[in-house]
């Protein structure tokens, strides 16, 4: 599987943390962010948007959206 393909199947998806190296093998450049984001650098984005939502059934909304996009 390759471009498209791996953005649509939320096992394959890397999202930003793809490496140039493999962005280019699995024809991804140009599909996604020119920014490389670490593992951790997500990991952080989302802690901080969930202790922004106020309600516990909104945490659970945004934890299973981001579950939805991403299975990594």
């Amino acid at each position: 599987m390759k471009g498209v393909g791996i953005l649509h199947d939320p096992i394959t998806n890397k999202g930003m943390v793809h490496p140039m190296t493999e962005r280019d093998r699995l024809n991804l450049r140009g599909l996604i962010p020119p920014r490389i984001k670490s593992l951790d650098e997500q990991v952080e984005k989302v802690l901080s948007a969930l202790r922004k939502e106020e309600s516990d059934v909104r945490k659970n909304l945004y934890l299973q959206d981001l579950h939805d996009r991403n299975e990594t």
